[in-house]
């Protein structure tokens, strides 16, 4: 019970700095990927899941790849290009696809930037679904908006991404049950590859909240669920969060 308030009371505080504009959210990360390494990465990091398109941000990001690419050095910052790939990715924009498709051709840098050519496709799809503000409810803040429409999509892949939030920083109430719920419709039945990482995700991500009431869902996961990874993930959520009382 003290946990739930101390989340409840988290959700509230994080509601309280109000909703940005989509205009807002831009001009924000327009400036942060010019920032010091710290700030561009956390930027990068956080653009996975905003739901932002817009070229005045990802241009930014393709003029650094472009820059390290027509260059001759084996050195530089290999993290920080490898990130760069990876953000343009997010942008789902088809644009910087013969970027991606040079990168992919360097061999400094082809892992990453074929990784990034597989999953533009995804959030060229995912962006819409993630910044869709229609479905906002003000009550919520942004990033709870956020992950609500990756929960409600019915795209265990998109889960994916809203498992590892709910995992390493968001652990508000209203996403919890959402998260819950896109479990218990999810887990009878048999997935594989990347929906079956991305219900292990959710499972994962709402088992590390520790909260009591969600118990017997993991119970039933662990005794029901048709996928060994799923199992797996939910017996080691009674093991480590949630023992026998």
């Amino acid at each position: 019970m003290k946990k739930l308030l101390v989340l409840a009371m988290m959700a509230a505080v994080s509601q309280l700095a109000g909703a940005a504009t989509a205009e807002e959210d831009v001009a924000h990360y327009a400036e942060a990927v010019k920032g010091t390494r710290p700030v561009r990465i956390k930027a990068i990091d956080e653009l996975a899941w905003k739901g932002i398109s817009d070229p005045r941000v990802f241009d930014q990001i393709e003029q650094m790849v472009l820059a390290e690419l027509d260059s001759n050095s084996s050195g530089g910052d290999r993290n920080a290009i490898e990130q760069d790939l990876r953000g343009l990715s997010y942008s789902g924009q088809s644009k910087y696809l013969p970027t991606l498709q040079k990168a992919a051709a360097d061999m400094r840098f082809s892992r990453y930037a074929k990784i990034a050519i597989d999953e533009l496709p995804g959030y060229a799809r995912w962006n819409p679904i993630i910044s869709n503000r229609a479905t906002w409810d003000p009550k919520n803040s942004d990033d709870d908006n956020r992950l609500l429409n990756m929960l409600h999509a019915n795209d265990l892949v998109l889960d994916r991404i809203a498992g590892k939030r709910i995992y390493f920083e968001i652990k508000d109430p209203v996403v919890l049950d959402a998260a819950a719920e896109a479990i218990k419709a999810n887990f009878h039945n048999k997935h594989s590859g990347d929906e079956a990482d991305g219900l292990a995700w959710m499972i994962k991500g709402l088992g590390s909240a520790g909260l009591a009431q969600y118990r017997p869902l993991f119970v039933q996961v662990a005794e029901e669920s048709p996928d060994h990874e799923s199992v797996s993930h939910a017996k080691r959520v009674l093991d480590k969060y949630l023992p026998n009382p």
